[in-house]
């Protein structure tokens, strides 16, 4: 699977939210190759602080202009600096990388998103629309202003029901639509990306429905590429735990496989 370090010109650097951004770069190289549910790594200043690249969510692509679309919000120090990069300037990208989301065999498919977990989502959407598969998406917000991507959902066609409020009164929302529509209309297939402890639970339900769940892990990460393992996580395997990288045997995963510890 081909990579590539390239310098991007920025095209888009904007606020979409309440605290939400999204950005886009010319980046032909990572935009033919780029796989729903791949990320790539973004070195958020010419100085070295912060030191480390940081992971983005492959949120959507352009293949015939060659833009890569990032959605993210600002949590720290590097995503601060990445929200003032203006039109222009040229971005250090790595990428793509990590494994993505698998289509293969999707009837329909179900997409659970909460917070910016919806950048994981956005491309997945992209390509299954295309295919004519049905969608619909459930997203789950703390504040309703914070939500990234309603309008570009829209514009595939698709439902989406958004629930907002505490962490979780939202999630115990989320599980209760999982399970009703599940229970009562087709659906083959479920993608989700978000918090550990909503990943857990949503993980439960299709395994009692029967649905075959992916999922896009949340990880510190460092290299991106394996080589710092600082991104290990537990697993279950025939020996009873392994551990495995999130960046290079990930992002995505058969939800169970994973070993909930929350």
């Amino acid at each position: 699977m081909a990579m590539f370090l390239v310098k991007c010109k920025i095209l888009v650097n904007e606020q979409v939210s309440l605290n939400g951004w999204r950005m886009v770069f010319r980046a032909p190289q990572i935009a033919i190759e780029a796989k729903p549910g791949q990320f790539i790594h973004i070195r958020c200043t010419d100085q070295f602080d912060p030191l480390l690249r940081r992971p983005f969510s492959i949120y959507r692509v352009d293949e015939q202009e060659g833009n890569v679309e990032i959605a993210y919000k600002i949590v720290g120090k590097g995503t601060s600096l990445l929200s003032g990069k203006r039109s222009g300037e040229l971005l250090e990208v790595l990428g793509p990388l990590g494994r993505g989301f698998t289509i293969k065999g999707v009837k329909s498919a179900l997409l659970i998103g909460e917070g910016i977990g919806v950048a994981s989502l956005m491309y997945l959407t992209d390509k299954l629309t295309r295919l004519k598969i049905p969608v619909q998406a459930i997203v789950g917000v703390k504040n309703r202003d914070e939500m990234v991507g309603e309008e570009d959902f829209k514009t595939f066609g698709i439902k989406v029901r958004i629930l907002h409020g505490g962490e979780r009164e939202y999630q115990e929302a989320l599980g209760k639509l999982m399970e009703k529509l599940l229970g009562e209309e087709e659906v083959t297939h479920a993608f989700g990306c978000g918090s550990n402890h909503m990943l857990a639970k949503t993980s439960q339900i299709t395994e009692r429905h029967g649905i075959p769940y992916q999922i896009s892990l949340y990880q510190n990460m460092a290299c991106g590429i394996g080589a710092c393992l600082c991104c290990a996580r537990k697993f279950k395997s025939d020996f009873g735990v392994a551990y495995r990288l999130v960046c290079r045997d990930g992002p995505v995963f058969d939800s169970r496989e994973v070993l909930w510890e929350v």
